[in-house]
């Protein structure tokens, strides 16, 4: 969002985040506008877009796509590489089959949209899939018209998809040149859905409305109270899910306004018509008798909320880690630790283009904790490294036939089955093994409950102190940061810079070498 003129200017994320989430309006309102004590409070908490994993893969999906057309088709391909309507317009009159990054804009009486349309073909070519890569074909059609296109490296076609579309089209419309074929996406698992357009025009229509509606109300030289803004996403899905500008600071402000976010969740209706009960905080909750009567709530719900908000109050206002044992964990599927144990944790890529995730580090600590790591740089490696490690663990069961490969949640049971479904591959081996995979998530779910009131192994560490004996410090902070550190390492050794590759992959090692540890540390301490 912009201002310029003194109108405001959109582009189709506005459209959709509008429709989903006031806080991200009314910020990206504040901040396009230059309010000056907006912009201090938010500027701490911007995020560095340039970082983003799946930015950069976009843009990389989309240059490959590209260079498929130019493959295919040659100089019938024209990318248009200046914000100019006219530039735009001057290349659908000139009649290139595909137009690439063509600037389209429109004004709403005082509302200015601008997008740029990924791909437009002319009506009488055709996009398609050849094996794995796009292609373009002549077919019957209108030369004067163009159907539109948008790249997205997603394997699902979201709502806002649709809407971004939608708007191309109805440009199109306006000006003459829309095809009567549906517009579609380009998604990377080799499909190109199209879509109904009066469908997804209305559902573009229902998502601009509130966001005109606010516009309107408020123009760029009227500022915000910043006493009366709404300083967090409604919920912390929304963030994930409209891509908010500043998530970590809802996640603060979910905090400082003492949230019911803060709790597990049993159902996302439970939180509202505790809200609507005057109960909106987790320090109100630890007033209420756990046996007290909630509008829609069953009894059992209330009793669950009410427990929940007296221990995660507990550690709160005590400043020390705090929490429940509600069971013994040998009674929850804890088995006796043996010598033979391993310690298990994966790491996995989508490299732009593929549909199957890589499997590049199989990570496991053994019971002495020394670390084993198994990688892959392609899918020719990723199957030797399946087969490295399912043969080391197989050694470590023949060794010690009470040993169990202890991992923290589900991933890496599904991936050992997937990849033996991928290969054909270690069938028997996979089916000695899998019954002794222990989750540690299951474990701690039914025999703890953490004044963190969360189950994210990140969070439980600070309970079997695991900060001491780790070395978070200085490398990678989480998962998402893991997958960056691969792209660049993948990036690094496509160029040749050896020593660059080498440093990167060493950072995640270290990080993997943690999580195993980490594992390790908390099958002891639950034991």
């Amino acid at each position: 969002m912009k201002v310029k003129n003194g109108q405001w200017r959109i582009a189709s994320r506005d459209i959709f985040r509008g429709y989903k989430c006031t806080h991200c309006t009314q910020l990206s309102m504040a901040v396009a506008a230059g309010q000056q004590d907006i912009i201090d409070i938010v500027k701490p908490y911007e995020e560095d877009l340039s970082t983003k994993l799946p930015i950069i893969q976009g843009n990389i999906w989309e240059r490959q796509i590209f260079d498929e057309i130019v493959e295919s088709i040659g100089d019938d391909f024209y990318e248009l590489t200046s914000f100019s309507m006219e530039d735009s317009l001057a290349a659908m009159h000139h009649g290139y089959p595909v137009i690439a990054q063509a600037y389209f804009t429109k004004t709403y009486d005082d509302i200015i949209w601008s997008g740029l349309v990924d791909l437009m073909v002319r009506d009488d070519y055709e996009l398609y899939y050849e094996g794995e890569k796009i292609a373009v074909r002549k077919t019957e059609g209108d030369p004067t018209k163009y159907q539109v296109f948008d790249i997205k490296h997603s394997k699902k076609d979201k709502e806002a998809y649709q809407m971004q579309i939608a708007n191309y089209q109805e440009v199109l419309i306006d000006l003459g040149f829309a095809s009567e074929k549906r517009p579609g996406l380009v998604l990377k698992d080799f499909d190109i859905p199209t879509y109904d357009y009066v469908l997804i025009k209305k559902k573009l229509d229902n998502a601009r409305e509130p966001l005109f509606d606010m516009l309107r109300k408020h123009s760029p030289d009227e500022p915000f109270d910043a006493n009366k803004m709404l300083w967090h996403c409604l919920k912390p899905s929304t963030c994930l899910d409209v891509y908010c500008d500043y998530p970590k600071l809802c996640k603060e402000k979910f905090i400082q306004e003492d949230h019911l976010f803060q709790l597990p969740t049993k159902h996302h209706t439970h939180l509202p018509k505790l809200q609507a009960a005057g109960l909106g905080t987790v320090e109100s909750l630890t007033h209420v008798d756990s046996f007290a009567e909630v509008p829609g709530l069953k009894p059992e719900f209330v009793e669950h909320y009410t427990r929940w908000a007296q221990i995660v109050q507990e550690e709160k206002t005590s400043g020390k880690p705090y929490y429940r044992q509600i069971a013994r964990p040998t009674d929850c599927g804890l088995p006796p630790l043996s010598p033979g144990d391993l310690f298990f944790d994966i790491e996995w890529f989508n490299p732009v283009g593929n549909v199957n995730d890589l499997n590049f580090m199989w990570g496991a600590v053994d019971s002495e904790g020394e670390f084993h790591a198994f990688l892959a740089d392609d899918y020719d490696e990723e199957k030797k490294a399946f087969q490295d490690f399912i043969e080391f663990s197989m050694k470590k069961l023949e060794q010690d036939p009470n040993m169990h490969i202890y991992h923290y949640h589900n991933p890496e049971p599904i991936r050992m089955e997937k990849m033996r479904d991928r290969y054909d591959y270690l069938h028997t081996e996979i089916e000695l093994l899998l019954p002794r995979m222990i989750d540690l998530k299951k474990v701690a779910n039914l025999s703890i409950e953490p004044g963190s009131g969360s189950y994210s192994i990140k969070k439980l560490e600070r309970y079997y102190e695991a900060d001491n004996k780790l070395n978070r410090e200085g490398l990678v902070a989480a998962g998402s940061d893991a997958l960056l550190q691969y792209h660049m390492y993948a990036e690094a050794k496509k160029a040749g810079n050896e020593t660059e590759a080498k440093e990167i992959m060493q950072m995640i090692l270290d990080y993997n070498e943690d999580d195993c540890l980490s594992t390790k540390l908390l099958a002891e301490w639950l034991h």
